[in-house]
């Protein structure tokens, strides 16, 4: 027995309106994107006062992200930084991102 199989339609500018299945209902893009970021909207986590993200302490530093990334993390070790880690919409993604509080000490001075 000779089993027949249907191939899907080829996908055209004037078909590709008439290629939905049934049942679907028809949205735009806008209204997709919309109802997209409604759900992620709340997965994201809001960032306390006082922390700041790896690329803005960079920017203040006018130094490059490595280099900024390098001297924080060394604040964190020391102790003189406090980090947590949040979620952030990055490009479409949550991302997990460390931010920063950096503890100010006047030179000379221990920290207590």
């Amino acid at each position: 027995m000779k089993v027949l199989r249907k191939t899907a339609p080829r996908i055209t500018a004037e078909n590709i309106g008439q290629l939905r299945p049934e049942g679907l209902p028809q949205i735009t893009i806008n209204e997709w994107l919309s109802a997209y970021l409604a759900t992620v909207a709340d997965k994201e986590d809001k960032v306390p006062d006082g922390y700041f993200s790896v690329e803005e302490i960079a920017k203040s530093m006018k130094a490059c992200r490595s280099t900024a990334s390098e001297r924080v993390n060394a604040l964190h070790r020391a102790g003189r930084a406090d980090r947590v880690k949040l979620r952030r919409m990055i490009v479409g993604r949550i991302r997990i991102v460390p931010y920063y509080k950096l503890s100010v000490v006047a030179p000379g001075k221990t920290q207590g």
